[in-house]
């Protein structure tokens, strides 16, 4: 899980809140869309991490855009982190959400980057010789720069394969 001590409570209290109030799922779809929210806007990441503006001008903009698309209880989780001044932690606090959500479940999450597309199956195959949990998940990323193998991240650790990182290891030591 994310390492900033803050991030942790934060994530936490919104989890056993949504635990305790039976709408786990409605949360994590809340944060699912905040996260796309947060990785593709670059508007709305300049606003909630701008120092100047205003807590309520903040307040008004999370409202106004967010306005029916979450539950009330994220809508006063985001109003919170404004009041505390750590909206501009949000992506930390939403993926560590996510973990906990995980690990609740007892499920793996692997972020896999291969340098070509490859089927599901040897995708799952890859996870489930790494991780060791069952009930593992693979989030597939392509990226040709690390020309062949793979990148795997899963439980706060990384795995890398990659052809790229065994010809960086080369150059250093010939160098």
């Amino acid at each position: 899980m994310q390492s900033d001590k803050s991030i942790f409570p934060y994530a936490k209290a919104l989890f056993e809140l949504a635990s305790e109030s039976n709408i786990l799922n409605d949360i994590k779809a809340d944060v699912l869309l905040l996260s796309e929210l947060v990785k593709n806007s670059t508007e709305f990441n300049d606003i909630i991490s701008n120092p100047i503006v205003k807590k309520n001008k903040k307040k008004e903009i999370i409202t106004n855009l967010l306005n029916s698309k979450i539950h009330k209880t994220t809508e006063k989780f985001l109003v919170l982190l404004i009041e505390k001044t750590r909206i501009s932690q949000l992506d930390a606090i939403l993926n560590t959400f996510l973990e906990l959500f995980n690990k609740s479940l007892n499920k793996t999450v692997v972020h896999l980057t291969t340098a070509s597309a490859i089927s599901d199956d040897m995708q799952k195959n890859i996870a489930s010789s790494i991780a060791t949990n069952a009930n593992v998940e693979v989030v597939h990323h392509i990226d040709s720069n690390i020309i062949g193998g793979f990148i795997a991240e899963f439980d706060n650790k990384m795995l890398d394969k990659s052809i790229r990182t065994q010809i960086t290891k080369l150059k250093h030591k010939f160098n």
